[in-house]
């Protein structure tokens, strides 16, 4: 019987944990060039430059739209000097039908009632027709679904406060005890205590009817709306401990909700999937701004918009109580925003806190404002008098202030992502010298992975796990996109080019290494 002779085997390899991007997508035969490898980063890097610079804009652009709709929601004529300047950010509540010639189209006069139903249904066409599109191309894409959204969040605070205004009326001392009251915004329609309480006041009654009906949809629906989509959503967008919650006060209070976890190599993991998944996502118009344990803070930031831009109407247009109200609102909100910390860029969450601090300090000066026109309607002698342009000056510079930062930190941007990427096309050229030196080659092999072990964000990015069945209530909402991903490279956060590029070209090394090389190596 021959005796069994022990096969000599290569040297055992010792456990390697090899940290690459999980996000990076590979190419299909795995056989790019370093080259190749650094146009991937370089396009990476500058689309999230992009995005970045889109974030910023975005938190910019609310608070001109806020700002911009101060003079009429608080009734206060600002100083000379910002008076101007108002008017000019009010255009960031893109009031398109102040500037289109209606007239012209067989409308006849341009009243309130024809600016109130062309702005609530207008926007309601649109969003219809981008659903109907969405519907027939979702197995392609999510294009109209994110027009869909884009238009509800632009329309929402600029159309909320013109359905509010029905409730804002005037009164007029007619002399005798008799009292009228007029709509503040068009002095044609007279307003009433009583519902339809005469011929004169069927009009307002219709637009009060008219303009509950809309507060359903816009105020309250589009917030409910984005409220219900991301709660459908929940089981692939919030992390794990989230969805271990046991009462809706642990999913929204819990220390898991209000703190990042502390750096390790898991949370780069996770980081990297949420970033894949909030790029990817049919509703990432309302997720990358955000981190995932707060992915659902655009709703909050729409409560935000609605309180400061069309809900003060309610508590009485240009009176002091109005402005102490709306600078409660503003330090609540200040205090939500520190608490959660949900901006997924740090720089964010810092612009964020400086307009929510510039819209504080406004509303003082405007409180003061107003403080000073009463102070001048008692005085009967005309004694008191005092010019107000100082305060307007302050309005300017603190303003300015806040779009003064976001271009520098733009500029900060684009500079560090150059920079970084010359540091990596050095890293590149180090690379090589250092494979020459160890007898290095330049052949690329094929390294295929097998497809049951790709990451979650991988099979998700291809379409090959859904977030949402097509079969739920929203499911031809939130059905992922299938489209295949644009292949790139991206370093981690808080990483640099040339630590993605060495952690790269150190995974190919391997790949066309044999064992006894590799451990070598080590």
């Amino acid at each position: 019987v021959p005796v069994p002779v022990p096969v000599p085997h290569a040297p055992p390899v010792a456990p390697m944990k090899i940290e690459f991007e999980i996000e990076a997508a590979e190419s299909d035969d795995d056989n790019g060039s370093e080259e190749e490898n650094l146009e991937d980063i370089e396009e990476s890097l500058r689309a999230r430059r992009a995005v970045s610079a889109f974030h910023k804009l975005k938190i910019m652009f609310t608070f001109a739209q806020l700002v911009g709709g101060f003079t009429f929601a608080f009734d206060i004529n600002f100083p000379a000097p910002a008076g101007r300047l108002m008017r000019a950010i009010d255009s960031a509540n893109l009031d398109w039908i102040g500037v289109m010639p209606i007239q012209c189209w067989g409308f006849g006069q341009i009243t309130y009632t024809t600016t109130l139903l062309l702005s609530t249904l207008v926007p309601m066409l649109f969003s219809l027709c981008f659903l109907a599109a969405h519907l027939k191309y979702r197995e392609k894409h999510s294009f109209y679904f994110t027009l869909f959204l884009i238009l509800t969040y632009l329309v929402l605070p600029v159309t909320s406060s013109k359905i509010f205004s029905v409730f804002r009326c005037e009164t007029y001392d007619y002399g005798g005890g008799t009292e009228r009251h007029f709509l503040v915004v068009d002095h044609q329609i007279e307003c009433f205590d009583e519902p339809f309480g005469g011929d004169h006041n069927q009009t307002y009654g219709w637009l009060a009817v008219y303009a509950i009906i809309q507060i359903f949809i816009y105020p309250i629906g589009i917030p409910a709306l984005y409220a219900f989509l991301l709660w459908e959503a929940r089981g692939i967008l919030a992390t794990d401990e989230l969805l271990g919650a046991k009462s809706y006060s642990e999913f929204f209070f819990s220390d898991s909700a209000r703190r990042e976890p502390p750096a390790s190599a898991e949370k780069n993991l996770a980081d990297e999937e949420w970033e894949a998944i909030s790029d990817w996502h049919p509703l990432s118009f309302l997720l990358s701004q955000y981190e995932r344990r707060v992915y659902w803070f655009e709703v909050v930031e729409c409560c935000r918009r609605l309180a400061l831009s069309g809900a003060v109407i309610l508590f009485g247009p240009g009176t002091p109580m109005q402005l102490v109200v709306s600078l409660f609102l503003c330090a609540v909100t200040i205090k939500i925003y520190s608490y959660y910390e949900p901006q997924r860029d740090y720089d964010d969450d810092i612009l964020t806190e400086i307009s929510q601090w510039q819209i504080f300090v406004i509303l003082v000066c405007s409180l003061m404002v107003r403080y000073r026109e009463i102070i001048e309607d008692l005085d009967e002698d005309g004694i008191y008098t005092e010019d107000n342009s100082e305060l307007g000056y302050v309005i300017i510079a603190v303003v300015v202030f806040g779009f003064v930062y976001m271009l520098v930190m733009i500029t900060m941007i684009f500079v560090k992502v150059e920079s970084e990427f010359e540091e990596g096309e050095k890293e590149l050229e180090s690379a090589r010298s250092t494979r020459s030196l160890y007898g290095g080659h330049d052949d690329e092999h094929k390294w295929a992975t097998p497809k049951s072990s790709r990451s979650p964000t991988r099979s998700i990015l291809y379409g090959s796990a859904t977030p949402e069945s097509s079969s739920s209530p929203t499911g031809f909402f939130l059905e992922a996109t299938k489209r295949r991903p644009i292949q790139r490279r991206r370093s981690s956060r808080g990483g640099s080019v040339s630590r993605a590029i060495a952690r790269n070209t150190s995974l190919r090394q391997m790949r066309t290494s044999s064992p006894g090389e590799i451990v070598a190596q080590l």
